[in-house]
């Protein structure tokens, strides 16, 4: 109080009983008196604790839920990815009785609709080989596109064949 000086308006912090307080003091219009509010810092402090708290738990929970929203939606995305990966390495071998599942209705549902196009058709070939290692040459081999080089070339050979028969 001697530091803020007599009759001036001000904050003090001060230790009774090893309890810190928290103070204000104004003075008293007309009179030589001081008006000093006191509390104990714990008090004062004790709702922005307890804000720090609750915003810290909110906190944390946000970013459980998120944390397992995240792992939801990367499982539901890699799931199918790997499974069409599977699927691609089984092609890339030469096997051709797989059947691809479309589980979602996205960007990788058209790209499974595609690998059931894609197997299909290597299916068609595989196929049509088939018949004509057994001497078939009267098979029916139908391009997917003028782009269809396997196709076009097995077609070939079944002219050259037939040449080659006749």
């Amino acid at each position: 109080l001697k530091e803020l000086g007599p009759q001036s308006t001000g904050m003090m912090t001060y230790t009774v009983n090893g309890a810190t307080k928290i103070g204000t003091t104004a003075p008293i219009p007309g009179t030589k008196w001081t008006l000093i509010i006191a509390q104990y810092e714990d008090d004062v402090l004790a709702p922005i604790t307890n804000l720090r708290n609750l915003i810290l738990l909110i906190s944390l929970a946000i970013l459980c839920v998120g944390g397992v929203a995240a792992y939801v939606m990367a499982q539901k995305l890699a799931k199918p990815i790997i499974k069409l990966k599977e699927v691609a390495d089984l092609v890339a071998v030469g096997k051709v009785d797989i059947d691809v599942e479309v589980t979602t209705y996205d960007e990788i549902g058209d790209l499974m609709l595609s690998f059931q196009t894609m197997i299909e058709n290597n299916k068609q070939q595989a196929e049509a080989a088939r018949s004509m290692a057994k001497g078939d040459f009267e098979v029916k081999i139908t391009p997917r596109s003028e782009d269809d080089v396997l196709a076009y070339s097995l077609i070939d050979v079944v002219k050259a064949m037939n040449k080659v028969h006749d």
